[in-house]
């Protein structure tokens, strides 16, 4: 959101022009619009698309409904408001498995988008030949911290070279990916 003196001094501006209509036309523009770049509601308040695209910068236009050669506008750039933490292992045994743990925090007064997408990838493999990767169980607790789990298996056979990458990727910042890389341990004969 702007600032409160950012609104008025846009408010002001618009409607000191002696105009009976004190109605205000908020718009938004950008590198994101229109798919990603949200609206204003009648509130003044942002709301986000489904994929709303985070860190780009966005300009608010309001305008005067009665005189159009009345407006002012305001440099907005929206960031992510949460933290993503990834915790598992640095190297797994071929053939075993380990749970892998996203925690996605938001900061207090914001409801971003919790939807986490797992993936897996490595320069030697591909598909199974990387392991698998399932997604076991998502919670959230009081403070609206979600903790999300995966379980991965490593394949029978280490690939060349032997990592392993598994990424996490928030729908509130596609951006904001976060990656978890094994080695795989050698096998003692």
């Amino acid at each position: 959101m702007w600032s409160w003196a950012a609104r008025k001094k846009l408010q002001s501006s618009l409607t000191s022009g002696g105009h009976p209509d004190t109605t205000i036309l908020w718009s938004l523009s950008g590198a994101a619009c229109p798919s990603a770049c949200g609206t204003v509601g009648h509130e003044r308040e942002l709301h986000g698309a489904a994929d709303f695209a985070f860190d780009t910068e966005r300009v608010v236009r309001a305008q005067s409904a009665a005189d159009a050669s009345k407006f002012a506008t305001a440099n907005l750039t929206v960031t992510s408001n949460f933290t993503l933490q990834l915790s598992g292992p640095s190297s797994i045994a071929t053939t075993s498995s380990t749970t892998i743990v996203a925690t996605l925090t938001p900061i207090p007064n914001s409801n971003p988008n919790s939807t986490l997408s797992w993936s897996l990838s490595g320069t030697g493999c591909g598909g199974s030949s990387c392991g698998t990767l399932a997604t076991t169980t998502t919670q959230f607790d009081a403070n609206n911290v979600e903790v999300s789990s995966a379980d991965y298996v490593a394949p029978a056979t280490a690939p060349t070279p032997n990592t392993v990458t598994i990424t996490i990727t928030p729908a509130a910042d596609r951006p904001g990916k976060h990656s978890l890389r094994f080695k795989y341990k050698q096998d003692r004969a």
